[in-house]
């Protein structure tokens, strides 16, 4: 987890929520970028670049999806604490203390 002092922030939830799913989005984003090299070059040319490209579209894909799990300390569960109501944030995030257990 990254430390993030909340009271910076002008909408702390939501903001929050952002910062959370920053994380996923790089994944992502690495992934999308392994596959454009991927694209350039064929599996002919350079083999191992090749092999390594497709681990790294594979590992960036799985840990946005883990990531994104609604489970403490994973961003999942701060992403749904900002799109849902306050009443129903603040019940989620008294499962925090559990959710490392």
């Amino acid at each position: 987890p990254v430390p993030v002092d909340w009271r910076n922030f002008e909408n702390p939830r939501r903001d929050m929520m952002y910062v959370a799913i920053a994380g996923p989005l790089s994944n992502v984003a690495l992934a999308v970028i392994c596959s454009f090299f991927i694209r350039i070059i064929s599996p002919g040319q350079n083999q191992i670049l090749f092999i390594l490209l497709s681990f790294g579209i594979f590992i960036n894909v799985a840990l946005a999806i883990f990531n994104l799990l609604p489970i403490f300390p994973l961003d999942g569960s701060s992403v749904l604490k900002g799109l849902v109501s306050h009443e129903a944030a603040e019940k989620l995030a008294g499962f925090d203390r559990y959710g490392a257990l």
